[in-house]
């Protein structure tokens, strides 16, 4: 294992988790951020259709339960479905995160195939009210990408269709969605509520080549909100999905936050990194303990059972101390009875440093 600070031990890389533990990042942040009704409705408002915002009745627009995205696609991409009366007719607004790696045209069809869902769903409940249904309601489609990639051609259903039959279909095309392209845009040309534009930046960050900045820029953007829940999103994000150390998010908090918030912010990150070192620490044991007993069962012996147990000490020892530190500690392989590992693992947790620990395990007999 190569060297690494408690830190990184702990934080690990969520890459190391696959594409789905990171899309499940992506997804947990922007529903959060975006099931908030003000930051919803401020992308209806920024980047909308002209006149869009102006013919919605603000008080009507709400957030509809459900989702409407293939079960076997929810790991690369979620949705969010909003409905609202306008002044002749009611109006769907429905956004689609994606956070696959490349956008292409077959995501006109995936479009296609959830509008039918959610006009599907629409009759349903009309007729489940005794109301006869003579025209559907518009669903305006928004599509927030941060893929690393370029989008691939043009995102029009009608290029799937051979040349003579596109004018059949043109009209399918008359909806094009809104795309926010997150990895074309400039941070400066993200808008909406604060907490709106820090999340769209953040997801940007994701892609973007200078992380910090990125984080930088975000974080900035939430100066001035002092809610606690917007705030800490925002730094578990900046530290699960890009990846930045904690003394970069506290220095960053520090700078680009006022103190109040800036403090707001870190009383729950701090929160939320000592839940994520208990986990650590009780992985550790379980997979000490799983070790074990597959060891003892094979060999029939309690010395494999001790054998996994001891492996969960040192990675408890390694991910505290750090993996230059903790291999200087001698003594461990000494260690012959569970009665000696549990008297190990009370001095891991009450010792501060690895010579403090050294010191301790000294005297366990």
């Amino acid at each position: 294992m190569p060297d690494e600070t408690p830190e990184e031990a702990e934080h690990g890389n969520p890459e190391e988790g696959g594409e789905e533990s990171v899309h499940k990042i992506h997804d947990l942040y922007a529903k959060g951020v975006f099931e908030v009704n003000e930051n919803a409705w401020s992308l209806v408002e920024n980047y909308g259709p002209k006149g869009l915002a102006e013919t919605i009745r603000r008080s009507s627009f709400k957030l509809e339960q459900g989702s409407f995205v293939d079960k076997e696609l929810r790991g690369s991409e979620s949705d969010l479905l909003y409905s609202a009366e306008g002044k002749k007719e009611k109006a769907l607004i429905y956004f689609l995160f994606e956070f696959s790696s490349q956008l292409e045209v077959l995501v006109m069809l995936r479009i296609l195939k959830y509008k039918i869902r959610i006009w599907d769903r629409h009759v349903s409940e009309m007729l489940a009210k005794g109301v006869r249904v003579k025209k559907l309601p518009r669903i305006y489609v928004f599509i927030v990408y941060n893929g690393k990639r370029k989008i691939a051609g043009d995102l029009r259903l009608s290029k799937l269709f051979p040349d003579e039959d596109r004018k059949l279909i043109e009209y399918l095309d008359e909806s094009i969605p809104i795309l926010l392209n997150l990895p074309k845009m400039r941070f400066e040309e993200i808008k909406g509520t604060p907490e709106a534009a820090a999340c769209l930046s953040l997801l940007k960050g994701h892609s973007f080549p200078d992380k910090m900045k990125a984080a930088g820029i975000g974080i900035d953007r939430l100066k001035g909100i002092e809610d606690e829940r917007a705030i800490s999103m925002a730094l578990k994000y900046a530290y699960s999905a890009m990846h930045l150390k904690k003394e970069t998010l506290r220095t960053l908090a520090k700078k680009k936050l006022t103190k109040k918030v800036g403090e707001i912010g870190m009383k729950t990150l701090n929160k939320y990194w000592e839940a994520e070192k208990r986990e650590f620490f009780k992985k550790g044991i379980r997979e000490g303990k799983r070790e074990g007993k597959r060891e003892g069962k094979r060999e029939g012996k309690i010395e494999g059972k001790i054998e996994g147990l001891l492996d969960g000490v040192k990675l408890l020892a390694e991910f505290k101390f750090g993996a230059t530190s903790a291999r200087k500690i001698t003594g461990l392989d000494r260690i012959k009875s569970e009665k000696q590992l549990i008297a190990i693992k009370r001095a891991i947790k009450k010792a501060a440093t690895a010579e403090e620990f050294q010191k301790l395990l000294d005297s366990i007999e």
